[in-house]
This record gives C-alpha cells, structure tokens and sequence, in this order.
C-alpha cells in the first residue's frame, strides 16, 4: 500500500518555527515532522511515499531525496495551487492512485498502530478517518460523528464528538 502525503502548504499558523521552510520540515527531537511521518508509515509497512509538495517544495525535495535514505521509495508531486487546500493536493496526485492509500499530513505526529489498523479496514465507502475521541484543543478540525459515520466536520462546527487525526484510507475514488 501506498502512502500519500500533503506537503504543500505554507503553515502559515506555525511561522515562528518554520522561518522560512516547509512546515514538514520542523525538527522535533532531531528529526523532521516529515522524517517522523515517514519512518512511523515504515514501521506500518508503508513503504511507497508520494509527496505533493507546493510551497517551498524544492526543499523537502533536496531533505528527504529519493528516499533511500530511509529505505523508502518517495516519488514527488508538485502543486502550484497549494493555496488551495489539501483537497488539491490529494486531486493532483490521483492519476498516479490506482489502489487503496493512506493519506496523511506532513506535520502530524502519530502511532503507527492506527495506520496498521486502517490498512486492513474494509472499505466499502472511497474514505474512511480515524479519529481521536479526546477533548478538542484550539485550532484542532473537529468531528461529529454518529454509528461510524461523520455527520459534520470543521473548526467552527456547534456540536462534536471526535476530533479529526489528519489519517485517512483512501480508495481512488476519492
């Protein structure tokens, strides 16, 4: 399975780390928030990466390379319509999904147990998020969700129950 990851954004909401780089490619504990997403996907079995990168994607290009580094093989995507949103990233990378991926973030930090768990859902819809079911911090994209199914999600929506991990298994439908 493969692993698409949005890295094309500006972030701008973390501009006094970033000063000038991709957000992806904030150290914590001397790695990248990208290395990190990259090596936990491995540790999932993950190891085909496709990077939609757009701001300041030349780089996360030159950091991460081809991705033997890492034991990985990482194919890039560029997105000149990054301030777009995700949702473009994902639509730019899509002629190049021809089986069911997991989609994820370059600047969310996880276990990769969720990825494990995600790759042998059944997935009868084209999108399936994992969630996390604690109290919402400021900022976080919140989820009200009922029998398995999101009812709303958004930062400014009344009612939730979940909190969105930025995780997805993804048909290409999608």
């Amino acid at each position: 399975m493969k692993a698409l990851i949005i890295a094309a954004g500006e972030g701008k909401r973390l501009n006094n780390l970033t000063k000038g780089k991709p957000k992806g490619l904030i150290r914590l504990l001397g790695l990248s928030l990208l290395e990190r997403v990259i090596l936990t996907a491995k540790q999932a079995g993950i190891y085909e990466f496709l990077v939609v990168t757009g701001y300041l994607g030349d780089r996360i290009r030159k950091e991460l390379g081809d991705g033997s580094d890492y034991n990985v093989k990482i194919t890039y995507i560029e997105n000149k319509e990054w301030r777009r949103g995700n949702g473009v990233s994902v639509l730019k990378a899509r002629e190049s999904l021809k089986e069911d991926f997991i989609l994820l973030m370059s600047d969310h930090i996880f276990d990769g147990r969720i990825l494990k768990k995600l790759a042998c859902y059944d997935l009868r819809s084209s999108v399936v998020l994992a969630v996390d079911k604690r109290e919402p911090l400021p900022g976080d994209t919140i989820v009200l969700e009922r029998r398995g199914k999101i009812v709303e999600i958004g930062k400014d929506i009344e009612k939730s129950n979940c909190i969105d991990t930025g995780i997805f298994l993804c048909s290409p439908k999608i």
